[in-house]
């Protein structure tokens, strides 16, 4: 008895460990079209081998944006090559975008946020 109730505790655990690693979010970003010092300047990259970082984009979002990222159109040294995924489980960070009703198709199509 004392076992089975060892063994139900611990499962329950693991299974609310996996249901909060998936509510994570690591940064809500606004996307800004300023290249400014504040924030982050990406390339976002088609290729999961040239990626600094995998990305995966939520569709909830909180409304107070964390951190600000500049999307550069062409690749350059000094940004910072992401990947986004559709899988969570592979993703390095989590992220939501805040201003997505202010973007463009290309850029919501490369945020893998439009088909």
């Amino acid at each position: 008895m004392r076992i089975l109730l060892l063994a139900s505790g611990f499962l329950s655990s693991v299974l609310f460990i996996d249901s909060a690693d998936a509510q994570k979010l690591d940064h809500a970003i606004h996307i800004t079209s300023y290249a400014g010092a504040e924030g982050r300047r990406i390339y976002i990259t088609k290729s999961e081998k040239e990626a600094t970082e995998l990305w995966f984009v939520k569709d909830a979002c909180p409304t107070k944006p964390g951190l600000s990222v500049f999307i550069s159109l062409m690749p350059v040294s000094t940004e910072q090559y992401i990947y986004i995924t559709d899988q969570l489980g592979s993703a390095d960070k989590v992220v939501c975008v805040t201003n997505k009703s202010q973007l463009d198709r290309n850029i919501l199509r490369a945020l893998k946020v439009l088909d």
